[in-house]
């Protein structure tokens, strides 16, 4: 089983004693592994994506354990654990490869970008997404539809917790 220095979170989590809670936008975990099998356990009923070795896949209404990989090659693979409705009740657990396997912190290095930003920000299909992609960057966005960079401004204050319905 993983441990949290086996893993690098990009995004925003928040740590507990059972699992790392996924916040803001599209929260992930990249790390190495060996082995036959992957198994991600999931705090919540979580939305997700997930890449092994550049193969990505998605999963729906997905609670407690799940079977990500099978059958592979017992050689060094890398993984990266999407959670795409993060919403700070709901994030991993653990992840486990196959008995012999061992988990490890992903060696590759790249160009890391992190975008703060409101509704353009927030949606999947705008730069904040292709950018990284187009150019290979790990990265993590803080976005939320309505919020400013300042009190005053768009659909949310901050200081006040206030939703503004003018």
């Amino acid at each position: 089983a993983s441990t949290d220095a086996d893993l690098t979170y990009y995004g925003r989590w928040e740590e507990t004693s059972t699992a790392a809670l996924a916040n803001w936008n599209n929260p992930y975990v990249k790390f190495d592994f060996t082995g036959t099998t992957l198994k991600a356990d999931f705090e919540g009923v979580v939305n997700i994506s997930y890449e092994i070795d550049g193969e990505v896949k998605t999963a729906s209404g997905v609670s407690g354990s799940k079977v990500l990989a099978s059958g592979l090659s017992d050689t060094l693979h890398t993984a990266q654990i999407t959670i795409t409705n993060a919403n700070s009740t709901n994030g991993i657990k653990s992840v486990e490869t196959s008995e012999g396997g061992d988990i490890s912190k992903t060696t590759e290095e790249k160009k890391y970008i992190q975008f703060i930003g409101d509704s353009i920000t927030t949606d999947p299909r705008s730069y904040s997404y292709t950018i990284p992609k187009t150019y290979g960057y790990d990265y993590s966005i803080i976005s939320m539809s309505g919020i400013a960079l300042q009190d005053g401004a768009g659909w949310y204050y901050s200081s006040t917790g206030q939703v503004w319905s003018g």
